[in-house]
């Protein structure tokens, strides 16, 4: 198994935002089914938000059907209709984060001046959005060469112990966050 550490990646991205001093930080991306990585990543707004004394306001997790760009608009949308004075989005992933950055300008909010904006997973897209998308990025090379090695040992090994190793994770610093 080769684990993505959502948890952390939750507590990082949040506490990024933090760090620059936003107050109102929401999150888009819960899922309406059980999915565990988002289930961590939530669990990880929420623990940095009360590390930093920051209150969790459940009406700031936004919750959306898919991951893609007219969810993370749509759930940008209704925050700002409901939660005007937020003042930062973490997005589960960047795909959702490139919608929220999208209902952000229609809304005419200055990315990072009035919201901030991180996203995870580092997809190409985030070097050329407008402004470009701070993001959690996974190692996905690491991922690629441990599960291929994981696979090729059970395969050598049909016997060997269940083995896992966690992916590992960096913020990278861009324009929006």
């Amino acid at each position: 198994w080769v684990a993505i550490a959502s948890t952390d990646i939750g507590i990082a991205a949040t506490a990024h935002l933090v760090a620059a001093g936003r107050r109102r930080i929401a999150m888009v991306g819960h899922k309406d089914r059980a999915n565990f990585a988002m289930e961590e990543r939530v669990l990880g707004y929420t623990l940095a938000l009360r590390e930093a004394g920051l209150p969790v306001d459940p009406g700031l997790i936004r919750t959306v059907a898919k991951w893609d760009r007219q969810d993370g608009a749509d759930a940008a949308d209704a925050l700002l209709a409901e939660h005007p004075g937020v003042d930062a989005v973490f997005a589960a992933n960047d795909v959702l984060a490139i919608g929220v950055l999208r209902a952000l300008h229609r809304h005419g909010r200055r990315v990072p001046d009035d919201v901030a904006v991180v996203g995870v997973d580092d997809v190409p897209e985030c070097r050329y959005t407008t402004p470009t998308l701070t993001t959690m990025a996974i190692d996905r090379a690491f991922v690629a060469e441990s599960a291929l090695d994981l696979a090729t040992s059970r395969l050598a090994e049909p016997d060997l112990p269940p083995r896992s190793v966690t992916a590992p994770h960096r913020l990278m610093v861009r324009e929006s966050a």
